[in-house]
């Protein structure tokens, strides 16, 4: 229950922190950095690693095209910008609607095998 309070204590707090902090703070900037590094380090560290022992080195080329894609697409948009920021938002709330859907599904205990699938891949590590 405590857990419950304090995710929907950040919802409600992320949206003011984010205008505070957005208005020129010099400790905004280290904190960006700090998220920045962390994201990457476990990026490079720990998803990266994993992907490749499951999926094989074809996993790099994945990472490659996730992370060339978007910036080649702008280049090659350029001057549809807003359209092409439109079609990428579209397609996240796809996503995270689609995903919201699984998390209902894994939550159904009728659904077994959709249950232990959806799990596994939302499972986040522990050190316990």
């Amino acid at each position: 229950m405590i857990l419950l309070l304090l995710s929907i204590a950040t919802l409600l707090l992320g949206p003011w922190l984010y205008r505070l902090w957005s208005q020129g703070h010099a400790l905004s900037s280290v904190v960006d950095g700090f998220v920045f590094v962390a994201i990457s380090g476990m990026v490079l560290f720990l998803i990266l690693p994993g992907s490749v022992a499951n999926g094989g080195w074809y996993a790099l080329l994945w990472v490659v095209a996730g992370a060339l894609g978007p910036t080649l697409s702008e280049h090659v948009f350029r001057g549809s910008e807003h359209r092409f920021h439109n079609v990428a938002l579209v397609l996240g709330l796809v996503g995270i609607a689609f995903h919201g859907v699984l998390d209902g599904a894994a939550l159904d205990r009728k659904s077994t095998r959709l249950n232990s699938s959806h799990t596994d891949i939302s499972r986040m590590p522990s050190s316990a």
